[in-house]
């Protein structure tokens, strides 16, 4: 009997160009200018527009995250628009509610959106704006231009003719609803990419230790940054091993997260043209982004975000959880302990795929090293150093006790503090980085390059399996309307 063959799925690229937004960074004196900024100079340089790639988060509408390419400049840029009048995601909404009906909610309630109120200064390559002009007003809190923070380009404000947009681009409460932020695209897509690679079923391994090492290394200074100030440099001066009180800088408001988790980690590996070191393959970039939750620590209430996953359990008239630092680094040690224990965990249950939201239930008590065996013998997956590590983070209770949430005091009382991560955790990483850099690793197995999507696919315009182009063309009109208007 002759096998038979598998009917090949037609696929259609669809050539959309989205233009670069017309309005630039506001004048404060209550009317549109152009300013010499570095971001208005940026999206100066883009007056061709953008050619649309795909969607970048399948679970959102279409146009809140956009890989799209620079008709000037030929690169790939993530595009991110911020409503502030959001709708909930609702499978199927196009086939079954009308747009008005599908369920709006305040996505935030800054002036700005988080991931630029949060955000590095804006680099000025072309070198077009002011050296006289102080720091963009949008961004409060300026991240170091240091390689685990996203890199944003410029941003602009769209303008459109939306019923609750008032004719001079405010809305109702006076404050911007659309911001359209570019950021550099990294092209090893997200730590929830990776784990999900290497956790399949039958071709899976453990993700390799020198990789591991390296993300909480890379990790914890950004989370360190974020609660203290501190940056690598401030670091080097330090002693590691320090005890007394908390350190900070002076006037130093901790920045919390308040998301961190697989998908909001992304990953990148040098392209052409940008600095190649050969141990690249192993311990590339790693970015923390995905800002979007994210707060001040004395924010007031009506600031903190919805969303974030201390409000998980929140029922309709609770109080919303307040920001905290110990919110980051549960999520931190959350995310290191599936690492290391998704290869063995979803092969025991292949039906189950990987979840990476924030899971209170990832004990590393059955996870010790004689337990995580690599798949031909019987050695261990990783060393007693990393899991040893790794165990500090554990509260027995949240383990012991169903009913318990990270948030519950008995729990959050005995989550580990930052001085943890400045004294332990950041030194012992570090060390155990340097240490395999010096040794010059060539060992194939500990190659993590493997993951990245084929450049082919990441260059191929907007594709769709419609079967003719007008309803290739509607589909996109109705998703699109959302973010750019009619």
């Amino acid at each position: 009997m002759e096998d038979k063959l598998a009917t090949p799925v037609s696929w259609n690229t669809v050539h959309v160009k989205l233009p670069t937004e017309d309005f630039r960074g506001p004048n404060w004196g209550g009317y549109w200018k152009r300013r010499p900024t570095a971001s208005n100079a940026w999206l100066d340089s883009h007056p061709n527009g953008f050619l649309l790639m795909r969607n970048l988060h399948h679970i959102e509408f279409f146009g809140k995250c956009m890989l799209v390419k620079s008709l000037d400049s030929n690169k790939l840029i993530v595009n991110k628009r911020h409503k502030r009048w959001a709708k909930d995601w609702i499978p199927g909404w196009n086939k079954h509610l009308t747009r008005a009906s599908v369920p709006s909610f305040r996505a935030y309630q800054t002036e700005a959106p988080p991931e630029l109120r949060i955000s590095r200064r804006l680099a000025d390559p072309l070198g077009l704006a002011s050296p006289t002009l102080p720091s963009d007003p949008f961004v409060q809190v300026e991240l170091p231009a240091e390689p685990y923070f996203p890199e944003l380009y410029g941003y602009g404000i769209p303008g459109g003719n939306r019923s609750f947009i008032r004719q001079d681009g405010f809305t109702r409460d006076g404050t911007w609803d659309l911001f359209s932020l570019y950021f550099k695209w990294y092209n090893g897509r997200t730590l929830a990419n990776l784990a999900d690679m290497y956790s399949d079923p039958e071709n899976g391994a453990p993700i390799p230790e020198p990789f591991i090492w390296h993300a909480i290394e890379q990790l914890c200074r950004a989370v360190i940054f974020l609660h203290t100030g501190l940056t690598r440099q401030d670091l080097k001066t330090m002693e590691w091993g320090r005890t007394g009180e908390s350190i900070a800088r002076r006037d130093w408001i901790p920045v919390v997260h308040r998301n961190i988790c697989e998908r909001n980690i992304l990953l990148h590996f040098p392209e052409q043209g940008e600095k190649q070191d050969p141990l690249d393959c192993y311990f590339p970039q790693i970015i923390l982004e995905g800002f979007s939750d994210a707060s001040l620590l004395n924010d007031p209430e009506h600031l903190w975000s919805k969303k974030a996953p201390a409000n998980f359990l929140q029922t309709t008239g609770e109080p919303l959880a307040p920001p905290a630092c110990y919110e980051d680094i549960h999520m931190l040690g959350e995310v290191f302990r599936r690492l290391v224990a998704v290869h063995d965990t979803f092969k025991q249950n292949p039906e189950v795929g990987p979840d990476f939201n924030v899971d209170v239930e990832a004990s590393m008590y059955e996870f010790r090293a004689e337990n995580l065996k690599l798949p031909p013998g019987q050695q261990a997956a990783y060393s007693e150093d990393l899991l040893l590590l790794l165990m500090q983070w554990e509260v027995d209770e949240l383990h012991e006790d169903g009913e318990l949430f990270f948030t519950h005091e008995t729990v959050r009382n005995k989550i580990p503090t930052i001085d943890f991560l400045i004294d332990i955790v950041l030194p012992t990483a570090a060390s155990k980085v340097e240490e395999y850099r010096s040794q010059g690793l060539t060992t194939e197995d500990d190659d993590v390059s493997w993951v990245v999507p084929d450049p082919g696919f990441q260059m191929t315009p907007h594709y769709t399996n419609m079967a003719t182009q007008r309803q290739a063309v509607s589909k996109l009109k109705r998703e699109l309307e959302y973010v750019y208007g009619p």
